[in-house]
């Protein structure tokens, strides 16, 4: 729906159409039907509106944040890499030897100071 309000115009329909993205935790190609919403004012110059930026950003904003394969996928095995919806590797999951402890560090300790003491005799 358009309607013509002086020097603008409000625009209000949906833009519907295919996502195409990977599954975040086993990057299965993944596709999915959206539709968003769109409701707008834009100027309207020599008789055309550019709709183009508004309807980009609603679709980027509509956009999931997580997209998964299926809501319990089991995502890449931290150890090997194979996709543990496909095949049981044996890891459990499990790192054999971690890159990084995710465990927070104590802080770096003060180095001791020996108490002062005075000139050589």
């Amino acid at each position: 729906m358009i309607l013509a309000v002086d020097s603008d115009a409000t625009f209000a329909g949906d833009a519907k159409g295919n996502w195409r993205f990977e599954c975040t935790r086993c990057l299965k190609p993944v596709e999915e039907s959206f539709r968003t919403p769109i409701e707008v004012l834009v100027p309207i110059a020599d008789g055309h509106m550019d709709l183009t930026d508004e309807v980009r950003q609603s679709i980027a904003l509509n956009q999931p944040m997580q997209i998964r394969c299926k809501p319990d996928c089991k995502g890449l095995c931290p150890t090997c890499g194979k996709n543990m919806n496909d095949t049981a590797c044996g890891h459990e999951g499990v790192l054999e030897a971690p890159p990084m402890s995710l465990e927070p560090k104590a802080p770096p300790s003060k180095p001791r100071l020996s108490p002062k003491r005075g000139p050589k005799r």
